[in-house]
């Protein structure tokens, strides 16, 4: 409402930091791939008393399944656990 605009407003303030590493291996039409990520975000939401935010799982283990239909395009099956827990399906095209 107009007179309360200024009650509403809040201040977004974060950090953000990742770190990823691994390995992939191909054969003919099949890659492979293992990998590990760190992601670290912290922040703060404040006017009208202060949140904090940040990630419950910050680390990220997965292995993915590449199988290459063409040059440039591929099928994956992604399999993670950590932050973004589950499996992936993903039709891929590369230009």
């Amino acid at each position: 409402s107009g007179a309360d605009d200024e009650d509403d407003e809040k201040d977004i303030g974060w950090t953000q930091s990742s770190f990823e590493l691994g390995l992939n291996l191909r054969f003919s039409r099949l890659r492979v791939a293992a990998y590990a990520t760190y992601q670290n975000v912290d922040g703060d939401i404040s006017g009208g008393g202060t949140e904090v935010f940040e990630l419950d799982e910050p680390l990220t283990r997965g292995v993915w399944f590449d199988y290459f239909v063409e040059d440039t395009a591929f099928v994956r099956f992604e399999f993670v656990t950590g932050g973004r827990s589950g499996g992936y399906l993903s039709f891929v095209r590369r230009y």
